[in-house]
């Protein structure tokens, strides 16, 4: 038979331990216990929680604290991801509002996401170029008189370019960030084939 009794609540202190640093994630587990005589002592037997701060709330983190964190700072991270916020954020943009508990885009997402889409096109034009026209071999081409090699390696280049002027073209006249991104996709399957 069973009886119901009534616990006296008893305050619990977590601490942070196993800090592991990789390069964009963070991981580290949070654990309870208690302190006496001023030690702190892991509950025995003890569930550590495990966390991940990668993505957003790690370009956060690295931002808020440019010359190093101590596990004191990780706190409000636990916060964050206990209040249902993970690292996939709807752009790489947004940040955490702990008010709301929600991911916000900021108000130029659209002007940001144009600056990145225009340096991704760029790179995407210099490593297809790159890829059939290494530096060496476009140093090396005869100039004068014009080989066929040489109009046929400035035609491929010309053409390249010409797409990723079109696509940048598209994309500073984009009003949503959905265009933008199309046009990256549409720059990138046309210089796939």
């Amino acid at each position: 038979m069973s009886r119901e009794s009534t616990i006296p609540a008893i305050t619990v202190k977590e601490d942070i331990s196993g800090i592991n640093i990789y390069p964009d994630v963070i991981r580290f587990m949070t654990g309870v216990g208690t302190v006496i005589d001023g030690v702190f002592t892991y509950t025995v037997p003890q569930q550590y929680l495990s966390y991940t701060i990668e993505n957003n709330l790690y370009q956060r983190l690295m931002k808020q604290y440019p010359n190093g964190f101590v596990s004191d700072n990780l706190w409000e991270y636990v916060d964050i991801i206990r209040s249902g916020a993970d690292s996939s954020a709807p752009s790489k943009y947004a940040t955490w509002d702990s008010t709301t508990n929600t991911w916000v885009d900021p108000a130029d997402i659209v002007s940001l996401t144009q600056a990145d889409a225009v340096l991704e096109v760029d790179s995407l034009a210099s490593v297809k170029i790159l890829a059939t026209y290494p530096l060496y071999k476009q140093n090396n081409v005869s100039r004068t008189p014009l080989s066929d090699e040489a109009v046929a390696m400035y035609a491929y280049i010309d053409n390249i370019r010409a797409l990723a002027q079109t696509a940048k073209s598209l994309i500073s006249t984009a009003i949503t960030v959905v265009e933008i991104r199309a046009a990256v996709s549409k720059f990138s399957e046309g210089i796939s084939s």
